[in-house]
């Protein structure tokens, strides 16, 4: 029971008691639901983690000792043989790339992952990352054009999570674009901040399945793990951005990431400030 009292004019006192079981009641259920849930977020993190650990060696070794065999370093492979080695080679690199995708969102989900702030060159980003996956476009006669201004300047943010970010969106693209087709990767600087987007004239994303493809294991009609997206939107949140999509059946589809001038720092590591510097 809870009661208040309010004094009258004659001296005189009116109480008035309330019954709060039922309040406390539901108060304890959400309290116990939100700890049911910490557990299972947390059991799920240490089960993603012991189980991908153990997947991953045995992976690492496939993927290096295929590498060496593309490489020649066993001597050197037939045209028969290359082809078999480097279907593994690319397999083996995008099974390790589904680990990674897994270990990050479960980190991010159990609050143990720290963004790295820096000062982070945008154009660098999107040449580095255009780079990366350029070998794929070539063989599958892509044309990636970059669409940045070179002075496009810095943002505050964490340097190789927006380059994955970058690299997931352009892979993506690259997977679902057919050859001799545009990709476009490109930012654009404005008032509160950083726009950076990807665009392709691929197969695009039906409207049914846009509301979800940004959630985890969900691909729709794409195949794929469905967990690129999911960790390119959880990254942004992470830096106080957003994510939009825009996309169309068989025109092809543009994912837009909107960044700030300087991340929030509180999923950010603790950073060292020198006498007389501040963080924006």
């Amino acid at each position: 029971l809870t009661w208040v009292s309010w004094p009258l004019s004659d001296g005189a006192s009116v109480v008035a008691w309330m019954d709060i079981t039922d309040s406390k009641r539901v108060e304890k259920s959400l309290r116990d639901k939100n700890e049911a849930m910490e557990t299972v977020v947390r059991l799920k993190a240490d089960f993603v983690g012991h189980v991908s650990y153990q997947l991953r060696d045995p992976l690492n070794t496939i993927v290096g000792y295929a590498g060496m065999l593309n490489e020649d370093m066993a001597g050197k492979l037939s045209s028969q043989q290359r082809g078999p080695v480097e279907s593994i080679l690319t397999a083996g690199n995008q099974l390790t790339t589904v680990f990674k995708n897994i270990l990050d969102i479960a980190a991010i989900d159990a609050g143990t992952l720290e963004l790295q702030l820096g000062d982070v060159d945008i154009r660098q980003v999107i040449e580095e990352v255009v780079q990366l996956a350029q070998t794929h476009a070539e063989d599958t006669r892509i044309q990636i054009i970059i669409d940045c201004a070179e002075d496009i300047g810095v943002i505050r943010a964490d340097e190789v999570r927006l380059k994955q970010v970058m690299y997931n969106l352009l892979a993506n693209s690259v997977k679902f674009s057919t050859a001799n087709s545009k990709i476009v990767i490109g930012a654009l600087r404005e008032k509160r901040g950083v726009r950076m987007w990807v665009s392709d004239q691929g197969s695009g994303i039906d409207p049914k399945d846009q509301t979800k493809v940004f959630e985890e294991f969900e691909s729709g009609d794409r195949g794929g793990a469905g967990l690129g997206l999911a960790l390119v939107r959880k990254l942004i949140h992470m830096h106080g951005g957003r994510v939009s999509l825009k996309s169309e059946p068989g025109k092809g589809t543009l994912v837009t990431c909107h960044l700030r001038k300087s991340a929030k720092t509180e999923n950010a590591a603790p950073e060292l400030l020198l006498e007389n510097e501040s963080v924006e």
